[in-house]
């Protein structure tokens, strides 16, 4: 068995609140560190471990094919960083989700959910602390947004993510459930 445990608190080096993720495994009575993972993996060198970016506020594991050999793409994890910037743009707390392999043998860093969520027009705004919920299905990782304004809940499809596929991701809002603009403050603060 393998669990997926988040510490956002954690200082990494000098920077406080940058959090980390850990896998565990559990083969017997024991339970071992399988894995631990920081925002600074080398396959993403734009994103750095930084004060307050909360990595591993939330975490996910799926085995996208159970019964099966496990692959690159189908044994993961995903980590939810909510108080990450998007300094490019100059907003605070767009947040972001990275996926990792739980099968490669480095952690070589985490694919971006959020590039994924753009590549489908979807925008994202300051404050909406993506990543500060996450749930996976064998299908979809499911992600909050947490804006005042606009809070969804999304399911981005695993090969959008892994493989850069191009399925529709599925979007729901406080509407859809027939919610007023005073029933959203709390939409999506959990997800099962």
């Amino acid at each position: 068995m393998m669990i997926a445990v988040g510490a956002p608190g954690e200082a990494i080096g000098p920077n406080m609140s940058a959090g980390l993720s850990m896998a565990m495994w559990s083969p017997g009575a024991g339970v071992s560190e399988y894995k631990n993972l920081t925002q600074d993996l080398d396959k993403n060198p734009d994103d750095t471990a930084e004060p307050g970016d909360a990595f591993g506020t939330a975490v996910a594991m799926v085995n996208r094919t159970p019964g099966q050999n496990t692959s690159t793409d189908t044994l993961l994890m995903a980590a939810g960083a909510p108080g990450e910037d998007d300094e490019a743009a100059g907003m605070h707390e767009v947040g972001e989700a990275s996926l990792f392999s739980m099968t490669e043998a480095e952690a070589e860093g985490g694919d971006s959910v959020r590039a994924a969520l753009e590549a489908a027009g979807i925008v994202l705004a300051e404050g909406g602390r993506l990543g500060s919920v996450l749930h996976a299905t064998q299908t979809h990782l499911w992600v909050t947004v947490r804006s005042e304004t606009d809070p969804a809940v999304y399911g981005v499809p695993w090969d959008n993510i892994v493989a850069g596929g191009t399925d529709p991701i599925l979007a729901h809002t406080p509407e859809d459930f027939g919610l007023t603009a005073a029933d959203t403050a709390s939409f999506g603060a959990s997800l099962a």
